[in-house]
């Protein structure tokens, strides 16, 4: 059995990790403390030699899991370098998490859940959508490529972005002509599920109000907020979620008699725009729940969606999936502009800026799917210690992911 790079300890969340350069021996009963030992930490995640392994061990008693497992056995690395991209992917995937324990603001309380799911308005016909949704399946018959090649003892790992080549989404100069209905029909899915979620009359309205306040900003400046009404499957989905939540003692009335009215509700405007108090992107983001299929895999907010994506780009599968992770990209690169967006040549050439910046914070390496499932799964490794030294594999959950 050759030397290889393993993890000795991991903590996805913390985006820190302990390995060594050694053979597989954490099932040992005594694994060789005389080995060089690196420990690697977030921001930078730069490889610092430590003294001994007994650091990463004492830290498994704490925090970290110990070693990192699939149903292959302990997961090896050719390089530190390969090594040091799945710690930063995994901690990146985790999201940190939202609120008080992580780095954004909490997110309104979902809604109750049960009941019809809506119906939301259909993403179809948008090269820009078909791009994210291809780049995502390149990705995953990749991974699935690298499983099945004889790689020996490591985990398998290849290019998914070329150094100094540019990425299929960095080809796009200008957006095709439906981008304003793409992101007008994904606001108003996020739009619901903020009704969804929307307060009794008398319960405390503060988190919740300004949630609304940040997306119904956000669709101004976007220039795409008096769209949701005029859009017939847009306002579906609104007319879908406000009953639904008024039936469940919700109060989203307000709200909702903004986006009927947008053009002639000046006063709702001044209120709901232009008292808003702009603030951070990604604050903005941790804002806004998620639709319910994706709660249910452990993402809370779309700032979280957008972290899991970027570390684990096979688990966007379809069109829906691709127009959140744009909303959020638009978001983000175009948080400077101080007018609405409302020309096409101005949203378009955002749109193309927004898929450069996604292409330039993808994985530079793919790995085999079961080391890429871990990565899907960062968020609940810290519960999971998957790498006990009883082999257990270090799994909660799997991702959905694009089919080969």
């Amino acid at each position: 059995m050759s030397e290889l790079w393993y993890i000795d300890a991991l903590d996805a969340i913390a985006g820190s990790g302990f390995a060594s350069f050694r053979e597989a021996d954490l099932k040992d009963e005594k694994p060789d403390p005389s080995v060089m030992a690196v420990h690697i930490d977030a921001p930078f995640f730069q490889a610092v030699p430590i003294a001994s392994r007994g650091l990463a061990f004492a830290a498994a008693r704490g925090g970290h899991q110990l070693g990192l497992f699939t149903e292959r056995g302990e997961a090896a690395f050719a390089t530190l370098d390969e090594l040091t991209e799945f710690i930063r992917r995994a901690y990146m995937g985790s999201g940190g998490g939202d609120g008080a324990g992580g780095g954004g603001p909490i997110p309104p309380e979902a809604g109750p859940a049960g009941g019809e799911p809506l119906e939301p308005p259909p993403i179809e016909g948008s090269d820009v959508i078909k791009a994210l949704v291809a780049a995502s399946e390149e990705f995953v018959a990749n991974s699935n490529d690298l499983v099945n090649a004889d790689a020996g003892e490591t985990a398998p790992s290849r290019y998914f972005r070329s150094p100094g080549e540019p990425h299929r989404l960095e080809t796009f100069t200008a957006a095709s002509a439906n981008e304003a209905e793409v992101l007008t029909r994904t606001g108003a899915i996020l739009m619901a599920e903020l009704i969804l979620a929307a307060p009794k009359p008398g319960a405390e309205r503060a988190d919740w109000g300004h949630a609304a306040a940040a997306l119904v900003h956000a669709l101004a400046r976007h220039g795409i907020f008096e769209n949701i009404y005029q859009d017939g499957p847009s306002w579906n989905v609104i007319t879908q979620a406000h009953q639904r939540s008024s039936s469940q003692g919700g109060d989203s009335d307000d709200l909702v008699k903004l986006l009927r009215h947008a053009r002639e509700e000046t006063g709702w405007s001044d209120r709901w725009v232009h008292g808003y108090e702009r603030q951070d992107a990604l604050d903005d983001l941790s804002l806004w729940p998620v639709p319910e299929r994706l709660r249910e895999a452990g993402i809370v907010s779309l700032r979280d969606y957008l972290a899991a994506y970027l570390a684990s780009p096979g688990m966007l599968i379809t069109a829906e999936d691709a127009a959140l992770v744009l909303f959020a990209a638009v978001h983000i690169v175009g948080q400077r502009a101080v007018s609405p967006w409302s020309m096409p040549p101005i949203r378009g050439k955002l749109v193309a800026e927004s898929l450069q910046w996604l292409a330039r914070q993808l994985p530079t390496l793919i790995f085999a799917s079961d080391i890429e499932d871990l990565i899907g799964n960062a968020r609940h490794m810290r519960a999971a210690r998957g790498g006990s030294p009883d082999g257990t594999a270090a799994r909660v959950e799997t991702w959905p992911k694009a089919s080969a």
